[in-house]
């Protein structure tokens, strides 16, 4: 796989940036079960990266996510309740939404984990809560850096900084809802 992924950032010129693997079943019958032999497919892109910068976020009115199933869980090629929740926040003027799961607690941001600094100390959301299990959360948290918690909307108005994470950028939050945030930091 990093031969393949070598081979498709030189071939499209990128020196520095990112890239993604993409696994399938493969191609398979109409309807929605899986096809008897799946027949994998493996994608790879390769991408420049755009240079990450503060965001304003919103708390997304429209989707939930739903903590109790197991797709919680795994990276999907589903991103269309992120899409829509991505959308809402571009409509109030923001580059990112986060969303509350079913029981209306904080799971995630649109484009991955959210932090959030609270009574000084940087907290995520639990997994049960409806977050990804991403790569650099799963780090700040072997690092003793971030801590699991359920983080309540009051607790999400009252932080004193929130910051979105995924594998590719680190971006503090500059304002929730249009009310700035107290400092614009991040936990590393």
């Amino acid at each position: 796989m990093a031969e393949i992924l070598a081979h498709t950032a030189a071939a499209n010129g990128i020196a520095e940036g990112g890239a993604r693997l993409t696994l399938t079943r493969g191609p398979g019958p109409r309807g929605l079960l899986p096809p008897a032999e799946p027949r994998p497919t493996v994608l790879a892109t390769a991408f420049p990266l755009p240079a990450p910068g503060p965001v304003q976020a919103i708390i997304c009115r429209s989707i939930a996510r739903d903590e109790t199933s197991p797709l919680s869980q795994v990276k999907t090629l589903n991103y269309l309740p992120h899409i829509l929740a991505r959308q809402e926040a571009e409509a109030a003027g923001a580059q990112e939404a986060i969303l509350l799961n079913r029981a209306g607690r904080v799971a995630c941001a649109s484009i991955g984990n959210l932090l959030v600094k609270y009574e000084g100390l940087w907290l995520t959301p639990k997994l049960t809560e409806g977050a990804l299990p991403g790569i650099r959360r799963a780090r700040l948290l072997a690092s003793g850096t971030v801590a699991e918690a359920v983080i309540s909307v009051e607790m999400l108005r009252a932080a004193r900084a929130l910051a979105v994470c995924n594998v590719l950028a680190l971006r503090p939050v500059l304002a929730l809802d249009g009310v700035a945030l107290p400092e614009m930091t991040t936990p590393e």
